[in-house]
């Protein structure tokens, strides 16, 4: 994600994606907080936009602390994927829950062709 607009500092997101011999896209990667002890998460959020006008969403948390990794894993996502966009995101406490506290100011466009 980084030099994005999808990029905000705590959080590092990277990966890859391909598409299958069967037409589906498929992508993959990891999630690691940089938050420097701030006693933060990371998060990052995908939307798949479909030519059909269809989105789903998809949202991976790291909640293991800072310096840690988690895989955002393997996610496919039908052949008439158009593009996704990408947003890393960091994670507050709200009393007893977790939740995303706030993101990046844009989101990273990936087109798929």
């Amino acid at each position: 994600m980084t030099p994005t607009t999808g990029d905000v500092a705590g959080a590092w997101a990277h990966g890859t994606w391909w598409q299958a011999a069967n037409g589906r896209y498929h992508l993959k990667g990891e999630l690691k907080d940089t938050g420097n002890n701030d006693g933060k998460g990371a998060a990052f959020r995908i939307k798949a936009v479909y030519k059909d006008g269809g989105v789903r969403h998809e949202e991976v948390w790291n909640t293991l602390g800072y310096g840690k990794i988690v895989p955002i894993g393997e996610y496919n996502f039908a052949s008439n994927l158009q593009y996704w966009e990408l947003q890393e995101c960091i994670l507050v406490q709200d009393g007893n829950y977790i939740r995303v506290g706030y993101c990046a100011p844009g989101v990273f466009t990936q087109y798929v062709y």
